[in-house]
């Protein structure tokens, strides 16, 4: 796992700030490389979780990472794209290890 918000410069704390200014919430976006069979990825499409008990409804949606910039206005994974996108342009990220299915 690739702690991608380490890789900001260190004025920023290391951190990212969903709304600075706003509020002061701050998260960590992280990278986690895995293998995952067409199979599972497929039954994952609409599964709906979150809390119900909180009023939350989420409804998962499995979509092609080279899509994703395009198909979500969510600024947290935004946010992961465009750090993980740097990172390897600049070549910050370790090589991916040959691991076990998930």
């Amino acid at each position: 796992m690739v702690d991608l918000t380490a890789l900001l410069d260190p004025a920023t704390g290391g951190r990212m700030l969903p709304s600075p200014g706003g509020c002061d919430e701050e998260i960590g976006l992280f990278l986690y490389r895995g293998r995952v069979d067409e199979e599972t990825i497929r039954s994952l499409q609409g599964k709906e979780t979150g809390l119900r008990d909180h009023g939350e409804l989420i409804k998962l949606r499995v979509v092609p990472y080279s899509e994703l910039w395009r198909s979500t206005g969510d600024a947290k994974a935004l946010s992961a794209i465009a750090l993980y996108e740097m990172a390897k342009r600049e070549g910050l990220l370790p090589q991916p290890t040959p691991s076990a299915n998930l």
